[in-house]
């Protein structure tokens, strides 16, 4: 179910067994609300909102298999030159969060490094995953994602993305199976480095302007404008317009009393109406 799989991607990835049953029981009363159905949940389809979880991360992994060759260039080489470039590439991007910073960072020491969480993979990957299609979790439930993309959603991307270099990790690439238990605490460890890096970089808002431009992006990727330019939002009368009715108002061509201007339109009203059609 869609809306359970979003609240994995922006609220928590791996819950508990307690929040995990909160959180599938709520998403049915949302679906059932949205749809204004009645039907009850039965044991069967608990089970099968509950694998949503098991298909969303294996979904997920594959994409971030294609993004982290793709961005990071390992290679995909047998020579002994391109085994040993990939596990030096793949220690300088574990090191100190190497992959979330721009490549170019990772050449320097890493006291000097900067552009933390400003790497090309993870606005690539929220693309691919939660904007790619019509239906996409981005898409279809964006409700969830709020004004910036949330901090669990940026670990849910990191984590993926850790996954996906750690398959390269002994130099060639290894199909390694996502167990929930091995990557449970990277991803709550990703969680408490966005909230540290949030709180130390407040006065400048640094992650927020930067979670703003990853859903503002994604977004646009899937042909959705940016939050707060709707259409209605928009005034239709020109700035030509609003200057013929000042000048008309400074020139004596229209009354200064406005309200004695309505007063007469209402009762021009009144006196027009009085010889409608089917009026008796």
């Amino acid at each position: 179910m869609e809306i359970y799989e979003a609240r994995l991607v922006t609220e928590c990835l791996f819950p508990n067994s307690k929040l995990a049953n909160t959180m599938i029981h709520e998403a049915w009363a949302q679906a059932a609300e949205d749809l204004k159905s009645d039907l009850e949940m039965t044991p069967l389809v608990y089970k099968m909102i509950a694998r949503r979880a098991t298909h969303l991360r294996s979904e997920s992994k594959k994409v971030a298999r294609i993004v982290v060759v793709q961005v990071y260039r390992f290679s995909t080489g047998f020579s002994d030159r391109a085994h040993n470039y990939n596990l030096a590439l793949a220690a300088r991007l574990k090191n100190d969060r190497g992959f979330t910073r721009p490549l170019d960072q990772l050449t320097l020491p890493v006291e000097q490094r900067k552009g933390l969480y400003r790497n090309s993979a993870i606005g690539l990957f929220m693309d691919i995953t939660l904007f790619g299609k019509k239906n996409a979790l981005g898409v279809s439930q964006s409700r969830f994602f709020g004004k910036v993309m949330p901090q669990a959603t940026m670990a849910y991307a990191l984590t993926m993305l850790e996954y996906g270099i750690s398959e390269w990790e002994t130099g060639s690439f290894v199909d390694k199976t996502f167990f929930e238990h091995e990557w449970t605490a990277p991803y709550f460890s990703h969680i408490a480095d966005i909230k540290n890096f949030d709180e130390a970089t407040a006065a400048q808002d640094v992650y927020n302007r930067i979670a703003k431009r990853l859903l503002d992006n994604g977004r646009a990727h899937a042909g959705l404008k940016p939050l707060g330019t709707a259409d209605q939002c928009t005034g239709q009368i020109t700035q030509q317009t609003f200057a013929n009715e000042l000048l008309a108002y400074q020139n004596g061509e229209l009354q200064s009393d406005v309200e004695d201007d309505i007063v007469g339109d209402e009762n021009n009203g009144e006196e027009a109406g009085a010889g409608a059609p089917g009026d008796t």
